[in-house]
């Protein structure tokens, strides 16, 4: 592990000073991994965070249990714990757990978004076409991520929201494997236009089929991409 890596870690601190210390680690090593900035069979070991983040070994173990549990880390006989690769299968199950439930959040949203809701994802769109056409792919991917966020708020589903929010941090992690070309991100963009057409016309059966053609979507390219780096 790179020691810069873990640099940003006191202004990570600072975004909410009363957050218990093992809940700020886990989600700061959480974003690394989700990020690929903590690559897979990166070893996590208790001492060296300890030291890079300065913090004592309790919250740090306590963190590190919740990501193995969580399956993003795992043992390795002989090395400890290391940041997990991704299996096919688990990704094929999470696309298709999401497929629904993003599809659910869709026909939600197109039932009860706001002119307010609906100005934001527009506003959101916007930023993410400029991004693309400047191939700014970092802050696309931000955007990308809130843009979801809002379609989860605007279903006014809090439990539905909140495991949306958890899967769609896989999601993202999937997405990074075959996000390459300025051609798929506009490819993409087209896709949540659809969504938010549908919204504008509260149309939730349209809502829920193109949320769900766009996991679909995402998820053939990320095997795609797999197969290619597992030939």
């Amino acid at each position: 592990m790179k020691k810069e890596i873990f640099q940003d870690f006191p202004a990570f601190l600072g975004k909410d000073p009363f957050m218990p210390m093992r809940d700020m680690i886990y989600q700061y090593l959480r974003e690394l991994i989700i990020t690929r900035q903590l690559e897979p069979g990166s070893r996590l070991v208790e001492e060296d965070l300890g030291e890079k983040l300065h913090a004592s070994r309790t919250p740090i173990r306590e963190a590190l249990r919740k990501l193995e549990l969580e399956g993003l880390i795992k043992q390795h006989k002989g090395r400890g714990l290391e940041v997990g690769e991704i299996s096919l299968e688990d990704a094929m199950d999470l696309y298709a757990l999401c497929t629904e439930l993003e599809g659910y959040a869709a026909r939600l949203a197109a039932a009860t978004a706001t002119e307010e809701e609906l100005a934001e994802l527009g506003s959101l769109l916007d930023e993410m076409e400029f991004c693309i056409d400047r191939n700014e792919k970092e802050r696309e991917r931000i955007l990308h991520r809130s843009f979801h966020m809002a379609i989860y708020k605007a279903s006014k589903n809090k439990r539905l929201s909140k495991l949306l929010s958890d899967y769609n941090d896989y999601l993202q992690l999937f997405r990074s494997y075959y996000i390459s070309t300025p051609h798929t991100l506009h490819q993409t963009l087209e896709e949540h236009q659809q969504m938010v057409e549908a919204f504008r016309k509260h149309d939730e059966d349209l809502a829920e089929r193109t949320a769900k053609n766009h996991i679909h979507m995402a998820q053939k390219a990320f095997q795609a991409q797999w197969d290619v780096y597992n030939k």
